[in-house]
């Protein structure tokens, strides 16, 4: 089963090829995978599906993409993005000078060059969380009988303790991120993570991962089935 998106939590991915067009992703045994086709260039598009802010990590063998090391749920800083709004990663580094590119590889030494482990050689990762809000203070209403006096003395016992509702912030995590603030609602665990594995089209045939889907054949066209010879067929 194949897919141009994959949704998750509050934020929706998709890769894109150099010619614009949405690379097909592929579902098989619980992992969604890409072919990854030598030279190609691509791009990382995620769109946030909620009205507040998220802050986006993106992680490619296990590398940051901000910032040249190893990419880290936990210590590794995002970048924000508002409600409903587009973010697309095109390269590596804040100003995307070096495109993402599949290419071919030699697996033991541009993972250990690159994280010091191969385990999430080939992985493209994104995550996202979501944005701490204070609540605001409520008022609540109060009803009363008597006269200026009992009024006044509640009134000046309110002013002097304060009105409305907290909550207990002391777990809560302040990351300076860039020019803006950002507090992570959750401080471990992200509201949606995407894992898509890039793996050459050899490796996908050879698992299943392209084996239900029948081969392109450009002599004959997808809207009729593919019929015997007329020589197999009796004519009289």
């Amino acid at each position: 089963m194949s897919k141009s998106s994959i949704s998750a939590g509050p934020m929706r991915v998709s890769l894109v090829g150099e010619d614009g067009r949405t690379l097909p992703l592929h579902f098989h045994n619980g992992r969604y995978y890409v072919e990854a086709v030598h030279g190609l260039k691509y791009t990382i598009k995620v769109n946030s599906e909620t009205p507040g802010r998220l802050e986006v990590l993106a992680g490619i063998d296990g590398r940051d993409t901000l910032v040249n090391q190893p990419a880290d749920l936990l210590l590794s800083d995002g970048l924000i993005i508002s409600g409903y709004s587009q973010y697309v990663v095109p390269g590596w580094g804040k100003h995307a000078t070096t495109p993402f590119i599949f290419t071919a590889f030699d697996r033991e030494t541009i993972a250990m060059r690159a994280t010091g482990s191969n385990k999430n050689l080939g992985v493209i990762a994104v995550a996202c969380f979501g944005e701490y809000v204070r609540p605001r203070p409520t008022i609540t209403p109060l009803s009363y009988r008597g006269g200026d006096s009992v009024a006044k003395g509640m009134r000046g016992g309110l002013e002097s303790m304060g009105m409305g509702t907290g909550t207990d912030d002391s777990d809560v995590t302040e990351r300076r991120l860039g020019t803006t603030t950002f507090t992570r609602a959750n401080q471990t665990v992200p509201d949606g993570l995407v894992e898509i594995y890039a793996m050459p089209k050899w490796w996908l045939l050879a698992e299943g991962v392209l084996g239900d889907e029948p081969a392109h054949d450009a002599n004959h066209p997808a809207g009729f089935r593919r019929s015997p010879k007329k020589s197999d067929y009796d004519l009289r």
